[in-house]
């Protein structure tokens, strides 16, 4: 799919994940952090911003570990603002 935005007006957006993209998670009997999803409307918002052009990334004061998981680097564009390591696993499906 060609991207609907010409070039020149294409924007980075930069997105918080607690409590802007999605709800903060929560901890199990363990203290384990429980990962939250983004609502569907919230998720498709954001394809929608990629399918048109432009870079979405997420802007976080997480660690990557927490905020992606553990995975291996990739030499993928996208990346997390707490490293500059891009990540083989995308945020939202």
């Amino acid at each position: 799919m060609q991207p609907t935005v010409p070039k020149a007006e294409r924007h980075l957006i930069a997105l918080d994940i607690d409590g802007t993209i999605m709800p903060f998670g929560e901890r199990d009997e363990h203290g384990q952090y429980i990962p939250a999803k983004p609502e569907p409307e919230v998720a498709e918002a954001i394809r929608t911003l990629h399918r048109a052009g432009h870079e979405v990334v997420v802007a976080t004061g997480r660690a990557v570990e927490a905020t992606l998981g553990p995975r291996r680097p990739s030499t993928s564009s996208s990346s997390c603002a707490s490293s500059p390591i891009g990540w083989s696993r995308p945020m939202v499906r």
